[in-house]
């Protein structure tokens, strides 16, 4: 049959049955909430993290972490319709209390450690589509020039974090770009596909 996907010994499963599998069943150091209407989402104590949100709606969307006070900390997505991507939160060290979700229709939000997030070891190019998180690895020794492209040429924008979660360079492609040497995490929004490549 075609779409099937072994797991082990005979048995097969179809793709579309392993990603309900994946959906419903997190893996370790993973949290997936779901939802579809606006919801205040309690969070565990947590380091760096990602998460990636998915959004079936067609009106406004909006996901921000908040303290144990209820003050914004992040404003993750705030748009209007579908949604798909991946965001970094608690970068700096300190742990987001809530997920605060607001938006009519199915929602899903799967919060990792950032460790799940891609590597990319600049060299070469990285590719993806709409907003991402990559890790970058160690620091380098000198700072490196990227080019930063779209497949239909709109506008993106990429932002570069530090080891210690600190802002390190926000850039705005199609463009080349200057990324500092201590450079540790890429923050990438866009609305199609985009390519990274180190010149």
């Amino acid at each position: 049959a075609d779409n099937l996907i072994v797991l082990g010994g005979t048995g097969a499963v179809s793709a579309e049955t392993l990603t309900h599998i994946q959906d419903w069943c997190p893996g370790a150091g993973e949290h997936v909430f779901r939802g579809k209407v606006s919801t205040d989402v309690k969070l565990p104590e947590l380091g760096a993290s990602i998460v990636t949100l998915t959004f079936e709606g067609t009106g406004s969307f909006t996901a921000s972490t908040h303290d144990v006070n209820g003050t914004q900390v992040s404003l993750l997505v705030n748009q209007t319709g579908a949604y798909s991507g991946v965001q970094a939160f608690n970068l700096d060290g300190k742990s987001a209390s809530t997920l605060k979700i607001e938006g009519d229709g199915a929602w899903v939000a799967r919060v990792q450690p950032l460790a799940a997030a891609p590597a990319w070891d600049v060299t070469g190019s990285t590719t993806g589509t709409g907003d991402t998180v990559i890790r970058l690895g160690a620091a380098r020794e000198d700072n490196v020039t990227l080019a930063l492209a779209s497949a239909d040429g709109k506008q993106f924008t990429v932002y570069a974090n530090k080891a210690d979660g600190s802002w390190a360079g926000t850039f705005t492609g199609p463009s080349d770009a200057i990324l500092p040497k201590d450079a540790t995490l890429l923050r990438v929004e866009a609305d199609g596909a985009w390519t990274i490549t180190k010149k």
